[in-house]
């Protein structure tokens, strides 16, 4: 089966470096409607940790402090876990 590889994502004005998207279902299943693809699976990271260096991800849901409750794609840097494998159909 195909597979996606550190998947990142594509933010207007972020060209430092990649964003990868975060470990968590509902930005995965986002992810895989947004590119057309069927979710089979997918790899998570270990905890980063500050010694391991923060990295850019976006993650899919409402916006922590937000008071909406619209749902959007959200830019964080930092420690949270990463998509290392997407297993696609």
């Amino acid at each position: 089966m195909p597979q996606i590889t550190y998947p990142t994502i594509n933010v207007k004005y972020f060209a430092i470096q990649e964003v990868y998207l975060r470990a968590d279902d509902a930005s995965v299943a986002q992810y895989c409607l947004d590119k057309g693809i069927t979710l089979v699976s997918y790899t998570a990271e270990e905890k980063r940790f500050s010694n391991d260096g923060g990295l850019a991800y976006q993650y899919y849901g409402i916006p922590i402090g937000s008071t909406g409750t619209t749902e959007s794609w959200t830019t964080e840097f930092g420690y949270s876990r990463i998509v290392t494998t997407l297993v696609h159909s």
